[in-house]
């Protein structure tokens, strides 16, 4: 175990395991290595560093100064959030939904009150000052129905299905509204990626990752997860409707198309033109 822990930290992968002889030469590369990454002094304006201390205190600041993001600019939005629901806010809302839209159970979609508008924003108006005075019951309107689509002309089984949530039109002008207030603040409410310094094997203290993104910056594991997630529910879908065609670990097994691990993906499928077109 000695052996390999140098090994590893010296780099040299090129040689063999087993030769117990190999431990002296691996510490020696390990330190050798150390030696040269070390930084001796590190020149910062017009001034020169050499305590290690001092030069990681500089790192550290130069980094926390790059990705950090200036908040002076930026207005609060707790007074916006608590405000009163106004008639251009409602209308924005609905003017910028999707009116050719599946009608809800009140069989009206979003066409209906763009177009009406004129006749029906008093009541709208009235109904969210209910919401948000709290006499408007919200329970009568978030009621849904699930609807079944064919995802192909035979279909059988439930998973054959594609099930489609109807909701009323009401409830989604207030989601509609409640999404863009909200959309304002759910930057802050989201943890962004932290890094840390790292000088001759000492950690030091993490800063956190506030800009966009940079050359060499670790993407949030967050949104990595988030779109890794998508990634898979796509070639998940590919395979129920028959786009890709896996490869069986056994006779009747189940199909593998893809192997996800960190940021890389191996794709596995039938060698023909076909499935290599729907990759």
């Amino acid at each position: 175990m000695e052996e390999l822990e140098w090994r590893q930290r010296s780099k040299a992968l090129w040689l063999k395991e087993g030769d117990n002889n190999n431990t002296k030469f691996f510490h020696k590369m390990a330190n050798q290595r150390r030696r040269i990454n070390a930084i001796s002094s590190l020149v910062v304006g017009d001034e020169t560093f050499q305590d290690d201390s001092q030069i990681a205190e500089c790192l550290v600041d130069h980094f926390l100064t790059s990705f950090k993001k200036d908040h002076h600019w930026r207005p609060t939005w707790v007074d916006d959030l608590e405000a009163p629901f106004g008639e251009e806010e409602i209308k924005t809302a609905i003017f910028g939904a999707d009116g050719d839209k599946a009608s809800g159970l009140d069989g009206f979609n979003m066409r209906f009150f763009q177009e009406y508008w004129g006749i029906v924003k008093e009541d709208i108006i009235e109904m969210f000052s209910k919401f948000y005075e709290g006499n408007q019951r919200i329970g009568c309107l978030n009621s849904s129905v699930f609807i079944l689509i064919r995802k192909k002309d035979s279909a059988e089984r439930i998973n054959d299905y594609r099930p489609i949530c109807l909701v009323n039109g009401v409830y989604m002008m207030i989601a509609k509204v409640l999404n863009i207030r909200l959309r304002k603040m759910i930057s802050q409410c989201i943890n962004s990626a932290k890094a840390s310094m790292m000088t001759d094997n000492r950690l030091h203290d993490y800063f956190p990752l506030n800009k966009g993104l940079r050359q060499g910056e670790p993407l949030s594991p967050m949104l990595f997860i988030l779109v890794a997630s998508v990634l898979n529910r796509m070639f998940y879908l590919a395979i129920n409707n028959r786009w890709l065609k896996g490869l069986a670990c056994s006779v009747g097994g189940r199909q593998i198309t893809h192997l996800l691990y960190a940021d890389d993906t191996l794709l596995l499928g039938e060698a023909n033109e076909d499935n290599i077109r729907g990759f």
